[in-house]
């Protein structure tokens, strides 16, 4: 596009929105640093500039501390035994930091010449996908004692809502092993892994079902399965649930544990959506599923109140338009998903229809050029996409923006990039990149 100020009549114009009155003045400059350096046509769509850089018009008062923290989580530091997840570590370092702001009454700007202690409401932590992943961070943050609402993105990834879900699918078939020990090892069962392990050897043919049906020790829980599963078969969802409740009491489980208020709000909204698919002509358990299937796919709200007090879970793509004071950028280690590049046949709008061809005589399967051309177009946008997520995460910061990123082996990682670092970066080098943190490296 040519640029407002000189493009002919009718022709398409280009107006860069540099003026930031958002953010201070360093969260700028290393939004900058990063994509001055990153964003390319090829990544991004264009290049980062002097023209497209953003220019601070707002004040700030002095912190007196970084306004931009990046941290490098080592996995290989660790000890080897017990394993731990890097979620978890990553989560855990989170909270931690989190906790120690909080504790110390860290000082961030209220006007131009004021500072203010953050508060937990101020705080938001942003990543690219929370599946699976937000259960981890919220218990982490509960184990410090910080409230913590993951609404904003989904109700489903509270634990007592995933218990529910877990509790119907294996209503609908047992034979799951998944939702059964999602069940067993809930706080309403409470089986632990050494318990399992020895169901497990004691039946070491079947699924799990199978092993529970011939232990004597867990004939409660398969009586208690038995009579839901009846009352499943009339359909009524809302009256399964109910009776569930009863006989499980997950309000009181859920209630006296920490955030038990909030738990108990997300048990009696997932509640409402039975009343809400009554109210349809839906019927029966299998169906119910396939209704939260959707509403899950969506992502629905179980934060319509009360975020007061509480760190907020979100994902980078959701956080588009807002603002908030402090963010955490974290799982930056997480590998980009480039399953939809490496299907065996691709279509695209411009270049058709590309597929892997078979040589039966030979029995090998290769990429035609079709199939090479869209598959580097895919994943050119799919890269650029991705690049274009990381700036809106780095630019929701106010007054302060900290990024985590915990892996393995990153001295080996920085080997491998620092021979491709030159000035400007030759145009593959950012392409060539497979988590975001390391655009950040390379800046």
């Amino acid at each position: 596009y040519a640029d407002y100020q000189s493009a002919a009549a009718g022709e398409p114009v280009r107006i860069l929105l540099s003026d930031n009155f958002r953010s201070q003045q360093e969260i700028l400059s290393a939004a900058n640093a990063v994509f001055r350096r990153t964003m390319t046509p090829r990544v991004g769509g264009l290049y980062y500039g002097d023209a497209e850089a953003l220019h601070p018009r707002r004040v700030f008062a002095d912190m007196g501390s970084p306004a931009v923290e990046l941290h490098y989580v080592d996995m290989d530091v660790l000890p080897s035994y017990p394993p731990v997840a890097r979620d978890e570590v990553e989560a855990e370092f989170v909270a931690t930091r989190i906790a120690e702001m909080l504790r110390d009454g860290t000082m961030i700007p209220a006007s131009e010449t004021e500072l203010r202690p953050v508060r937990a409401e101020d705080i938001v932590i942003l990543m690219r996908s929370l599946s699976g992943k937000a259960a981890t961070y919220l218990a982490a943050l509960r184990r410090h004692g910080i409230r913590c609402v993951c609404g904003s993105d989904d109700l489903f990834a509270a634990e007592e809502v995933g218990f529910l879900l877990a509790l119907l699918e294996i209503l609908d078939n047992p034979h799951q092993d998944i939702p059964l020990l999602t069940v067993l090892m809930s706080p309403v069962f409470g089986c632990t892994a050494e318990q399992l392990a020895l169901l497990r050897a004691d039946c070491r043919s079947g699924d799990l079902f199978d092993a529970l049906e011939q232990s004597e020790a867990h004939k409660p829980l398969l009586e208690t399965l038995t009579l839901l599963r009846q009352t499943a078969r009339e359909g009524e969802m809302r009256r399964l649930l109910d009776e569930a409740d009863d006989r499980l009491s997950l309000r009181a489980i859920y209630g006296a544990m920490d955030g038990g208020t909030q738990r108990r709000r997300n048990i009696e909204m997932f509640f409402g959506l039975a009343d809400r698919f009554e109210t349809g002509d839906r019927f029966g358990l299998h169906e119910f599923l396939q209704y939260l299937t959707a509403l899950r796919e969506k992502g629905l709200s179980g934060e319509a109140e009360q975020t007061a007090g509480a760190v907020r879970l979100m994902t980078m793509h959701k956080s588009k338009g807002l603002e908030f004071p402090v963010v955490f950028l974290a799982d930056l280690s997480k590998q980009f998903n480039i399953m939809d590049s490496t299907e065996p046949v691709l279509v695209d709008p411009v270049l058709g229809i590309g597929a892997t061809c078979y040589d039966p005589a030979k029995r090998v399967s290769y990429p035609t050029i079709a199939r090479a051309a869209i598959s580097d177009r895919i994943r050119k946008q799919n890269m650029s996409e991705e690049l274009r997520v990381l700036y809106v995460a780095m630019t929701r910061a106010k007054e302060q923006l900290i990024m985590t990123s915990c892996a393995a082996k990153y001295a080996s990682r920085l080997k491998k990039l620092l021979p491709r670092l030159s000035d400007p970066l030759g145009p593959w080098v950012s392409a060539a990149v497979r988590q975001p943190d390391e655009w950040i490296l390379l800046a």
